[in-house]
């Protein structure tokens, strides 16, 4: 073997075995280095031929190659374990191995080309190789028989050395080419000298292996070939390992295809482009994958205007800031806009150079219009708030803590620059009463999950007197109580209005009562004069007649006197009655209760109706009552309203006194009415009955409906 191919054959072999293989002399510089070892220490700087730069860094001590030289003058071992650095390149792990050639180096290869004499430096080297790789290292003869068997193949096959020699590879191991068959295998590495394959080969015990193998063929000075040296790597748990990686690619593939978020890769280098978009882009955006991948710019051409300067960004980005979400808006092919959440990955080298974006985009359209809806929905509510002069408050009822909005802050007048919030802040503007009465429901609302209201007079911040409506409604989250959400409400011009109001109706009571007692002393001051000076000259007039219709003998004028008299006596019936519907005499002469009797005397004279009547003694009800005549006119008008509209054929009045409050009942079994839809010569009685109970200090209610009767309840005080 000539100097030039065996140094071939050893770059050869370091490239086919994954080794680094570095020789120096005595002094420690670099006589060979193999072309994996200039890459793993970097080639601009190892092309040094003194390794004055590279260290040796162990647990106990850093090395040069000069100083390993140095120990191994004195040291058994062969081996060293620990990190290299070369120069000022960042230190890697490493497993060193430093053996002793006991032949001088130089004086060998000069011995090998001067005289081509056998060149011990050559074996010692290739038994170091052959001995300490992991890989199996195997040379046959032209013929394929075996002439070295290495220790790596030892461990790989399970046959030793002293089996495999002088067997044809064929026989001792049964192998399967991977995309070939043998006979094609053999022809490519004569005619090539070299054979990079796949092979399924069967160990000593039976099992099977995946085996790369990488073979050469050795030619003589004729170019003729003499032999083989074939490197072989056991890839099995490679292949297990690379099948497991397409199975997990082939479940990621199946679940990108069919996730409903878009997945998608963006490679800058060689030249940016769609590597992969999953087919939910459609869905989403309008685009399929394939317009993705005949358009790389795609993407900036349908990202929002206002959005396309944040796409751009992710390019020059840190890598820590294009890992943050980002939401992008795009144009969908038919026109709308969509909301996507991007979540990127970058993709770095070796070099720290960012080649790729990996990411994931999701459908968020309807999450950003409910924001949109919730956020105009909010300034409404604010709005509303500030109109209606509400503001709203929130209890934690675990950390027993208020949250209150904005507007409440201006109710209560706190300034904006305070942040006190909560019982102690109330305690400052609520009257002790009106605060331990909210608390009290507060707590009712806890234990029993009752809404409740309540209105209140507060001192403000400032001092001033205002008027809220508290209400508050208990929050529950999976069926516990948690909080307590509400509103406070300042009714303050309500009050004020609501007070205006009161005094207008008491003043209007004032004057109705006053006209009342005009029209009732008016009426009485008519009926006594219709009773008493209509009534009397009726009566003179009737004794005059009957008068003349003795003294006369006149049958005629005796008849037209009858005539007369008979007339009288309907026209003093006639002032009667209207004298007692104006003022019932007997109210005056012996009370309420005898003037109710003849009324209903009365109607059952003129009326078949059937009444049924319950009054309570003389006794119990004061001679002189003042409202006694409202409680008749009531009564009145009630029977009337019987006898015209109802069309009854049973009614009942019932009136009782306990302790000092009259009760009075008058029922019928009549059409009964709508209230709501009430004639306009009834709706006026029924005013007047509600105006006097109001006088007395009374409640007056009248229920009714279509078919079911008619019922009025008077409830007055005495």
């Amino acid at each position: 073997m000539t100097e030039s191919s065996f140094l071939e054959f050893m770059h050869w072999i370091a490239e086919s075995a994954n080794l680094a293989i570095c020789i120096s002399d005595r002094s420690g510089s670099i006589l060979w280095k193999s072309k994996d070892f200039i890459k793993f220490i970097k080639a601009d700087t190892a092309e040094s031929s003194h390794s004055s730069g590279f260290k040796i860094i162990t647990s106990e001590n850093t090395y040069t190659l000069k100083g390993i030289f140095d120990i191994f003058q004195t040291w058994e071992t062969k081996e060293l374990t620990g990190h290299f650095a070369f120069q000022d390149w960042q230190s890697h792990s490493a497993l060193f191995k430093f053996y002793k050639i006991k032949t001088d180096w130089t004086s060998s290869i000069k011995m090998l080309t001067l005289v081509g004499a056998p060149n011990p430096a050559i074996s010692e080297i290739i038994d170091v190789i052959l001995d300490h790789t992991n890989d199996a290292i195997i040379a046959s003869d032209e013929h394929f028989e075996i002439k070295i068997w290495n220790k790596g193949a030892e461990r790989m096959y399970g046959y030793t050395a002293a089996l495999a020699q002088g067997k044809i590879g064929k026989e001792l191991m049964e192998t399967q080419f991977v995309g070939m068959s043998r006979d094609e295998a053999i022809k490519k590495l004569i005619e090539t000298g070299n054979l990079r394959v796949e092979t399924i080969q069967k160990t000593s015990n039976g099992e099977k292996i995946n085996v790369e193998v990488n073979t050469l063929a050795i030619y003589d000075e004729n170019k003729k070939i003499r032999g083989f040296v074939s490197v072989n790597r056991d890839i099995t748990e490679r292949k297990k390992a690379e099948q497991r990686l397409a199975e997990s690619e082939r479940r990621f593939r199946h679940l990108a295809e069919n996730a409903a978020d878009l997945i998608y890769r963006f490679d800058l280098l060689p030249f940016p482009h769609f590597s992969y978009v999953s087919p939910s882009a459609e869905k989403i955006i309008g685009y399929t994958p394939q317009e993705h991948y005949n358009d790389p710019s795609l993407g900036f051409k349908i990202v929002h205007p206002e959005d396309r300067h944040l796409l751009s960004q992710i390019m020059n980005l840190k890598t820590k800031e294009i890992s943050q979400p980002l939401v992008l808006r795009w144009r969908h092919k038919d026109g709308r806009i969509i909301y996507t959440e991007q979540h990127n990955t970058p993709i770095i080298d070796e070099e720290g150079q960012l080649i790729a974006i990996e990411g994931i985009a999701r459908d968020v359209t309807r999450q950003k219009r409910l924001e949109q809806e919730l956020l105009i929905s909010k300034r409404l509510l604010e709005d509303a708030a500030l109109i209606g002069n509400f503001g709203g408050w929130n209890y934690d009822i675990e950390s027993h803590s208020f949250t209150w909005s904005p507007q409440l802050f201006l109710i209560y007048e706190i300034p904006p620059i305070r942040e006190e919030k909560g019982i102690e802040v109330m305690r400052k503007i609520y009257p002790e009463g009106a605060l331990e009465e909210l608390l009290k429901l507060f707590e009712k609302a806890i234990k029993e999950g009752q809404r409740f209201s309540i209105e209140t007079e507060i001192n403000t911040w400032r001092g001033n007197r205002k008027w809220v409506r508290i209400i508050g409604e208990p929050i529950t989250d999976e069926g516990k109580i948690t909080r307590i959400a509400g509103t406070v409400q300042d009714i303050t011009q309500h009050k004020q209005s609501e007070e205006k109001l009161k005094e207008s109706r008491r003043k209007l009571r004032q004057l109705y009562q006053k006209t009342q007692t005009m029209l009732e002393d008016e009426r009485k001051k008519i009926s006594h004069e219709l009773h008493d000076e209509l009534g009397q000259l009726l009566t003179i007039i009737s004794l005059d007649l009957s008068t003349v219709s003795k003294k006369t003998r006149s049958t005629e004028i005796r008849s037209l006197t009858g005539q007369m008299k008979s007339a009288i006596e309907l026209a003093v019936d006639i002032v009667r009655r209207v004298s007692s519907e104006l003022h019932p005499p007997l109210l005056d002469q012996l009370g309420l209760v005898p003037a109710l009797q003849w009324l209903l005397s009365q109607i059952s004279k003129r009326t078949k109706i059937k009444i049924k009547a319950i009054l309570p003694e003389l006794f119990e009800i004061p001679f002189e009552y003042p409202h006694s005549i409202h409680i008749f006119r009531i009564v009145q008008e009630s029977f009337t309203n019987i006898l015209r509209h109802s069309g009854a054929t049973e009614a009942s009045l019932i009136m009782k006194k306990v302790n000092n409050q009259l009760y009075l009942t008058i029922e019928d079994n009549g059409k009964g009415f709508n209230l709501d839809e009430v004639e306009e010569s009834i709706h006026a009685g029924i005013t007047g009955m509600y105006d006097r109970a109001d006088i007395m200090g009374g409640i007056l209610q009248i229920d009714s409906s279509p078919g079911k009767g008619t019922i009025v309840h008077l409830e007055i005080p005495i």
